[in-house]
């Protein structure tokens, strides 16, 4: 594309179109449908036309001298390969995101199980509480779950019961 944003020629303008079309469609796509997360938009592009403009003779259409990087003397890294790293990180880098919101909501949950047997503890303790209270009423030590002699089961009942005080008959006239 020149500074006036005018296509070199029709070719290029061709490419552009479609990568753009193609772009918005993953983009749509994505939002639809809500499942793994998509890459970067840059992503996108780069790989979009990596895909549409096929590179012939080693070569991609539209790059020009800016494909070839040197890396030593004796090798030369075509931008393909380079765009290809790229969105090789790129999509780690999504991964790795996902990866930790994913362990993030698993702390909470973590942490709300915590809580919760916290509770179940609560009541655990204060149900066999409950169950030693019944055992003895009914005459059954809690500890050895032995039935309890008849003078020491009096005993420990009455030490577990509030003694009853005698009822008075009330009074129901108003005269004092």
């Amino acid at each position: 594309m020149r500074k006036d944003g005018t296509y070199v020629d029709y070719r290029a303008k061709s490419i552009v179109e479609e990568v753009e079309l193609t772009v918005s469609q993953l983009e749509a796509a994505d939002g639809a449908a809500e499942g793994s997360p998509l890459p970067s938009h840059t992503h996108l592009i780069n790989q979009s036309f990596v895909e549409i403009n096929k590179p012939k003779k080693g070569r991609i259409y539209g790059l020009g001298s800016a494909q070839d990087k040197d890396v030593s003397p004796n090798k030369t890294l075509h931008l393909a390969h380079n765009l290809d790293m790229d969105m090789r990180l790129s999509s780690l880098e999504t991964n790795v995101e996902a990866v930790k919101a994913d362990m993030a909501m698993l702390k909470e949950d973590v942490m709300l199980l915590k809580d919760d047997m916290k509770v179940v503890k609560e009541c655990a303790a204060s149900m066999k509480a409950s169950t030693h209270v019944i055992l003895r009423g009914i005459g059954i030590d809690p500890i050895t779950h032995k039935w309890i002699t008849p003078s020491r089961a009096r005993a420990m009942v009455s030490e577990s019961v509030p003694a009853s005080t005698p009822l008075q008959p009330q009074n129901n006239n108003n005269e004092e």
